[in-house]
């Protein structure tokens, strides 16, 4: 900024670490210039950014939505093979799986809903 540049962008960033950057400059974590981030490159198999970016090869390669939501559809996926799933799924037709807790966002909600632990609480069960 005291150089003058107050704008900056970044065309292909390796594990979306430009949008982080992006984000944390635009919530004024540090002080930057404005920056138009694009996330990671599309390219072919070999071609440049092949190691960082998406590579998509013809029509038959996956969209960039499917390749993004490649883990939300595995899940789905394992979670219509457990039994129980599947059971309700097979007993329900218009059931849908619409959401899918992993079982460390279960812990941490739990952790930001429990109740905070009391000190000098009255315990009946304690000599005085």
């Amino acid at each position: 900024l005291k150089s003058g540049i107050t704008m900056i962008r970044d065309c292909g960033g390796k594990d979306y670490i430009d949008l982080d950057v992006r984000d944390a400059l635009n919530a004024g974590r540090f002080p930057g210039p404005v920056m138009r981030a694009s996330g990671r490159m599309i390219c072919m198999t070999g071609g440049h950014g092949n190691k960082n970016g998406i590579v998509a090869d013809g029509c038959d390669a996956p969209t960039i939505a499917e390749r993004r939501d490649a883990d939300r559809q595995e899940a789905l996926a394992r979670a219509r093979e457990h039994p129980l799933v599947s059971a309700v799924l097979t007993s329900f037709p218009g059931a849908e799986i619409t959401a899918i807790t992993t079982p460390e966002e279960l812990a941490a909600r739990v952790a930001d809903e429990a109740l905070p632990e009391v000190e000098d609480e009255w315990d009946p069960f304690e000599d005085s």
